[in-house]
């Protein structure tokens, strides 16, 4: 008799639970869906050392080049749902000579924002004074980027 008191009073407790636990069960056994939509503005970062993941200088002899856009950057493009892919530089430029950005940066992201209209600069290039010709910066000013000084230079 003692035994039918207390299973009564139990299961009055017990179900609600195991009625939660069973649906958490299920719910958690739901996969994820594999797509995942992309975003509409892509960030892609860049800095002195590794600008590979903007553009990639393709040699055809010794004295002979061009540069093009990196798999990343036409990945991106090519995805309808990406609208604006913004190249952003990162770290400290300061050591970086105009000789180097002339023939080397400018050309080359000059080559990724020519691939498509998508393309565009920001965020901040810091150069040590007078390491930047005005006419570059003027370009880069133009491009999206903002120019600013550091205040020393890095070996």
């Amino acid at each position: 008799m003692k035994f039918k008191k207390i299973i009564p009073y139990n299961l009055k407790k017990i179900l609600p639970i195991l009625g939660l636990a069973g649906a958490s069960v299920v719910t958690s056994c739901e996969k994820p869906s594999p797509y995942e939509p992309a975003p509409s503005e892509v960030d892609l970062y860049f800095d002195y050392y590794r600008s590979s993941t903007i553009f990639v200088k393709l040699y055809h002899n010794e004295n002979d080049y061009e540069y093009m856009p990196s798999d990343l950057v036409k990945y991106y493009v090519d995805h309808p749902d990406v609208k604006n892919i913004y190249l952003v530089p990162s770290g400290n430029w300061g050591s970086m000579q105009a000789s180097n950005i002339l023939m080397d940066l400018r050309p080359g992201l000059q080559s990724a924002l020519d691939y498509s209209p998508k393309i565009r600069g920001k965020g901040d290039v810091q150069f040590y004074p007078g390491s930047l010709l005005q006419s570059d910066s003027l370009w880069l000013v133009q491009n999206g980027w903002t120019v600013k000084s550091t205040s020393q230079k890095q070996h």
